[in-house]
């Protein structure tokens, strides 16, 4: 999808929702890629989470701190201003009622944890340990030596 030049992630968003509700697309997902954990079994939830409501819909995925978006899906498309940023969470839930829409809010581990921090990275490292050996993710991160370089940055602070 060809956006404009030099847009930054509001203006992509607006100009990808409108493009696609021109369109007769019926749902938009954003979903960014700094999500390590994300799992097929998730987006089931949060797709059925938009698809059983009237349109329009709203459904909402914060991150742990409940300060970001970590995903977003909206029926359709072009039914809810976009503000990522610093607390955007509560900010789409205030543009979503504001628009007289309740939101589907899901609190889910996996797009839950975005990596914005070293202790971001160090809580990843903590619950691919839990999951075992078998996610691309967990083999990614032993091939990069995640936790060695972390542990030599950070002088092997948590």
């Amino acid at each position: 999808l060809p956006e404009p030049a030099d847009a930054g992630l509001i203006a992509a968003m607006t100009y990808a929702a409108e493009l696609l509700a021109d369109k007769g697309v019926e749902n938009l997902v954003f979903l960014p890629g700094d999500l390590p954990l994300v799992s097929t079994e998730e987006l089931d939830i949060v797709l059925d989470g938009i698809t059983i409501r009237e349109k329009p819909g709203v459904c909402i995925v914060p991150a742990e701190d409940l300060g970001g978006s970590n995903c977003v899906v909206c029926s359709p498309p072009d039914c809810l201003p976009f503000g990522f940023g610093k607390d955007s969470f509560r900010r789409h839930l205030r543009m979503a009622r504001d628009n007289e829409i309740e939101p589907v809010i899901l609190k889910l581990p996996g797009i839950g944890l975005d990596i914005d921090t070293p202790e971001d990275l160090w809580r990843m490292l903590d619950r691919l340990a839990l999951m075992g050996a078998g996610s691309h993710t967990y083999l990614c991160c032993q091939q990069l030596a995640v936790e060695e370089r972390l542990r030599a940055t950070f002088s092997g602070e948590k």
